[in-house]
C-alpha cells in the first residue's frame, strides 16, 4: 500500500516528527537551484532564494505530526492578507494541487530522484504511481505521502490551486 490520497483519503504519517508540504511542482523548482542552496539551512534557502519576492514567501508548509492520521480535512483554504506572522510556518501555495508531504530531515535525498514530469507523466492516471513507488521505496510509507487534490465540489476545502494552511 502507497500513501497516496486522490478522494480525500486520510494518510498515515509518522507521529512526533516534523514534516513539509510542498507542490509537486515547487519541488522541481527546488531541484533545479539545489546546487546554490546551503544544505545546512535548507529549509530557510529555499524560501529566501528559490521563491523570494514576488513569487511567495509560503512555497510551502512545515508542521509536527503529534499523531499518526493526516487528514485532508486539515488543510484549510485562506486568503494570503488574513495570513498573520506567526501562521505563515504552516500555510503554503500550490498551483497543481499535487502535494508531498514528507519528513523534513529526508528531503534533501529526495530531491535529487525526484522529476515533476515523471510523476505526471502517466497517460491513463493523473500521476505515474509506479514512478512514485520507484523514488519512494527506500523510504517508509509513513514518512512520506502524496496527495491529489480530490477537485471542485468535493466536499474539502483543499480542490486545487490557491493558498492554503494545514490546521494541525
Amino acid at each position: 500500500m502507497i500513501n497516496f490520497s486522490n478522494r480525500g483519503q486520510d494518510l498515515i504519517l509518522k507521529s512526533g516528527e516534523s514534516f513539509i508540504l510542498i507542490d509537486g511542482l515547487y519541488l522541481n523548482s527546488v531541484k533545479r537551484k539545489f546546487d546554490s542552496l546551503k544544505t545546512e539551512d535548507l529549509l530557510n534557502e529555499i524560501r529566501s532564494k528559490i521563491f523570494s519576492f514576488p513569487y511567495t514567501d509560503i512555497p510551502f508548509a512545515s508542521f509536527y505530526m503529534s499523531d499518526e492520521l493526516f487528514s485532508i480535512n486539515k488543510i484549510i483554504k485562506v486568503n494570503y492578507d488574513d495570513i498573520v506572522e506567526n501562521e505563515k510556518e504552516k500555510c503554503f501555495s500550490t498551483d497543481t494541487g499535487l502535494l508531498i508531504l514528507i519528513l523534513s530531515n529526508l528531503i534533501e535525498n529526495f530531491i535529487k530522484k525526484y522529476d515533476y514530469e515523471d510523476l505526471v507523466g502517466s497517460p491513463i492516471q493523473p500521476v505515474n504511481l509506479e514512478y512514485w513507488i520507484d523514488i519512494t521505496n527506500e523510504i517508509s510509507q509513513n514518512e512520506i505521502g502524496l496527495i491529489l487534490s480530490p477537485g471542485m465540489h468535493s466536499g474539502f476545502e483543499f480542490e486545487g490551486s490557491g493558498t492554503y494552511k494545514v490546521d494541525l
